[in-house]
């Protein structure tokens, strides 16, 4: 089970996953926060290929928080460019986000 609480993160857990409480990437005041129109269902994709990829509910939670930093930086999604490792949203690295995130939350 995934419940999203928006600027605060969400809370994932299973049968074989302890409650584990994720940050938002911004919270919810952050001056990078333009619009966050589509957050839920950036979320929800990204989570989903993060789970196909790690089968893991808490690393697929930490994909869709990662995918929903990038649409809120604009009006709009976010320009992709690259792909796989190469992969770039709006000039930034997906990978070097999603390690950040994980320092940041110690995982």
């Amino acid at each position: 089970m995934v419940v999203r609480a928006a600027g605060h993160g969400c809370l994932v857990m299973s049968r074989g996953t302890k409650p584990t409480w994720l940050p938002a990437f911004y919270s919810g005041d952050s001056y990078v926060v333009f619009d966050p129109t589509g957050i839920g269902n950036t979320f929800l994709g990204a989570f989903a290929i993060g789970f196909q990829e790690t089968e893991s509910y808490i690393d697929a939670a930490m994909y869709g928080q990662v995918a929903a930093s990038f649409v809120i930086e604009q009006v709009g999604l976010p320009v992709r460019r690259g792909c796989g490792d190469k992969e770039m949203w709006s000039s930034y690295s997906v990978q070097e986000r999603l390690a950040e995130y994980r320092a940041r939350v110690g995982r």
